[in-house]
C-alpha cells in the first residue's frame, strides 16, 4: 500500500513556499529524505528537515516524536525529538518540512491547513536573537 506524503518546501531567504505530494514506497516519511530529497541537500547543504511518523499526532503512546534531519560531513544526520511540534505539523496538513536558506530578519512561519505564508513578528523580536 503506497502512503502519500505531503511535504513542504520552504526557502526563508526568498520567502517562498509549495507543498508537494509523493507517494512514499516506504513507511512514513523516511524515503523521502533519501529518495525525493537528496538533490535539495545537493543544493542547499544547509537545509534542514523536520519529518513526522505514521502515528505522530495519534495518541498513541510515544508516537509524539519527530525527526530532524541535516547534511554534515557528506552524510544524512538524523536526531529525534519529542514534544507536540510534530502532532501540530501533521494537525495542520503537513508531513515533512524541509527548510532552507536564512532569513535576514526574524519572520514567523504560519502554516495552516496545508497553506503556508510568511508573517512579521508581533512585537519586539530582538529578544528571540539572544
Amino acid at each position: 500500500m503506497q502512503r502519500i506524503v505531503r511535504y513542504a518546501l520552504i526557502d526563508l531567504l526568498n520567502r517562498t513556499a509549495a507543498v508537494k505530494e509523493v507517494s512514499a514506497g516506504q513507511f512514513g516519511c523516511w524515503s523521502l529524505h533519501f529518495e525525493e530529497m537528496r538533490f535539495l541537500w545537493e543544493l542547499d547543504p544547509e537545509a534542514v528537515a523536520f519529518s513526522t511518523g505514521p502515528l505522530t499526532g495519534t495518541g498513541v503512546p510515544g508516537s509524539g516524536a519527530m525527526v530532524w534531519s541535516c547534511l554534515r560531513r557528506g552524510a544524512v544526520h538524523h536526531a529525534a525529538a519529542e514534544g507536540r511540534f510534530g502532532a501540530a505539523l501533521r494537525c495542520a496538513g503537513i508531513d515533512m518540512l524541509f527548510i532552507t536558506g536564512s532569513s535576514p530578519q526574524p519572520l514567523r512561519l504560519r502554516i495552516c491547513q496545508g497553506e503556508i505564508t510568511f508573517e512579521n513578528p508581533v512585537g519586539n523580536a530582538s529578544s528571540l536573537l539572544a
